[in-house]
């Protein structure tokens, strides 16, 4: 949908006909904050952003940090790391403590200065491997702390960085016209995923925002609602001669079409549709039913 879908009703709605009380300039700046509330409480929609990876570098700065709630991937030449975080590369959990670590310190690998690159956890040193990596395997098991017999590419998010264990041995390809190719990609919910997908520097910050009421946002068209509603909250609780029951019928309206989204959203993301299922015919008229030595009852 474009801003304009969403600015335009909620002028209606607020009573603010174009020029009103607030510009078009400063609707977009209280609706880059509507937006950034939705995703926030909804986790929704996803967003796919990529850059391109530096021979030897195992940390790379992210715009911004995602919500990593375990149902986002991150790929690095096709494959699918694994997620984890520092204390699990570090045996944190288990009282481990790792310091087997001997080798040359990674750049930018988002470890520890002053690394001597002995005495250290394993990750920090962890040598460069290609992607995908030899003797790839689909088991994956819980492993910590992290060591070089780990035969999957990990990830973690670590103080705005994006953290790849162990980190390429290799730059990203380039194309035809010289320019490296985006081979490290993550598919998570950010928070700016409103303004559409991206490339992003790795060495540079880029936020970005509404600027114009042309310009296209990213939500599906069942968010129209929700949107004009958070945008109306705004403009009424900004407005003094605006009387009490109004902004409480607007903060309202934008409370049940949040809970609404919510709702919506978790019956679209295809985790919370897998239902387990008990085979219950394997248990009733067999000796799993009939049979005491085996109990009663459904497991």
């Amino acid at each position: 949908m474009l801003v304009a879908q969403i600015i335009k009703p909620a002028r209606t709605l607020a009573k603010d006909p174009e020029p009103g009380t607030y510009s078009n300039d400063a609707l977009l700046g209280q609706l880059d904050l509507v937006c950034l509330d939705i995703i926030s409480n909804i986790k929704f929609p996803f967003a796919r952003i990529s850059t391109s990876t530096v021979a030897g570098q195992g940390a790379y700065l992210l715009p911004e940090t995602p919500i990593d709630d375990g149902t986002g991937c991150v790929w690095l030449n096709g494959a699918l790391l694994t997620k984890t975080d520092i204390e699990t590369l570090q045996g944190q959990q288990i009282g481990y403590y790792d310091s087997t670590g001997f080798g040359t310190p990674n750049a930018n690998s988002d470890g520890p200065t002053a690394n001597a690159g002995m005495f250290v956890p394993s990750w920090t040193v962890a040598p460069p491997t290609t992607f995908p990596m030899p003797n790839y395997s689909n088991l994956v098991s819980f492993t910590a702390p992290w060591s070089p017999g780990c035969n999957r590419g990990k990830y973690a998010i670590h103080g705005g960085d994006l953290i790849i264990v162990p980190p390429p041995n290799a730059s990203a390809q380039l194309d035809t016209h010289g320019n490296p190719i985006p081979n490290l990609v993550v598919d998570m919910c950010i928070s700016d995923a409103y303004v559409g997908p991206y490339t992003w520097n790795a060495a540079t910050a880029q936020p970005r925002c509404l600027t114009n009421v042309g310009q296209r946002i990213w939500f599906p068209n069942n968010f129209l609602n929700l949107l004009v509603a958070g945008l109306v909250d705004r403009m009424l609780a900004a407005d003094d001669s605006a009387n009490s029951r109004t902004r409480d019928w607007a903060a309202e309206q934008y409370r049940d079409q949040t809970n609404k989204m919510l709702f919506w959203a978790k019956s679209y993301r295809s985790y919370d549709r897998i239902n387990l299922q008990t085979n219950r015919s394997r248990y009733t008229g067999s000796r799993w039913r009939r049979n005491t030595q085996y109990g009663g009852g459904y497991p």
